[in-house]
């Protein structure tokens, strides 16, 4: 058999062919194992985020559906109170705040006194 350029020029794409195959046969086993992993840190990240939350003074947390519902009673310093609302932001990146509320006119205020409730969802 003679190497004539055609069957050369064949030879040189089947190679390349199949470790291109090889390649993305890689990639796909790599991604499936990264979602994998993805998952798992989405859900410790949600584990830490009712914990940092359920450690701070005077929080009451509650999950409803897909949101943490977060209420403090008997606000002593309202600038603290807005604080701890960030706070709580930053302890859980993959939420958003969706329901805010300072003051005596919260849901489920005791009259006469200052409370928080904040809603985070996905």
């Amino acid at each position: 058999m003679k190497a004539t350029p055609f069957r050369i020029v064949g030879a040189a794409c089947l190679l390349i062919g199949s470790v291109m195959w090889g390649l993305g046969t890689y990639v796909l086993v790599q991604a499936s194992t990264q979602q994998e992993r993805f998952e798992s840190a989405k859900v410790r990240a949600e584990k830490l985020c009712q914990k940092q939350l359920e450690g701070m003074q005077g929080a009451t947390v509650r999950p409803v559906g897909d949101e943490l519902r977060v209420e403090f009673g008997d606000i002593a310093d309202p600038r603290i109170a807005i604080g701890d609302a960030t706070a709580a932001l930053g302890y859980c990146p993959m939420r958003k705040l969706t329901y805010f509320c300072l003051g005596s006119d919260c849901p489920g205020a005791k009259p006469d006194s200052v409370s928080m409730l904040f809603r985070l969802s996905h």
